[in-house]
């Protein structure tokens, strides 16, 4: 119940924020337009620059879920505790 709650607030939260977010991008667009080609090329490769460092880490962090979810049970397994496995 409190887990619904949270989220709900927070879509709620996220939904209210939204205009905010598309007002950001209309002011950096028209202030790059505004600064000629060479000001067009440096605010690519910044975009290009802080998309390639945040997907790193967002990937990084995935990976490491990724490989740390079983909790280390893995490691821990042998042929008589696998499913199928019998001894006599």
């Amino acid at each position: 119940m409190m887990k619904r709650r949270t989220a709900g607030i927070a879509l709620w939260v996220a939904l209210a924020a939204a205009p905010a977010f598309g007002q950001g991008c209309a002011m950096c667009s028209s202030g790059v337009h505004a600064s000629g080609e060479k000001g067009q090329k440096a605010m690519s490769r910044a975009i290009g620059v802080l998309m390639v460092t945040t997907l790193g880490m967002i990937g990084g962090l995935a990976l490491l879920v990724y490989k740390t979810r079983n909790g280390g049970q893995d490691s821990l397994e042998d042929e008589t505790t696998r499913p199928g496995s019998f001894t006599l």
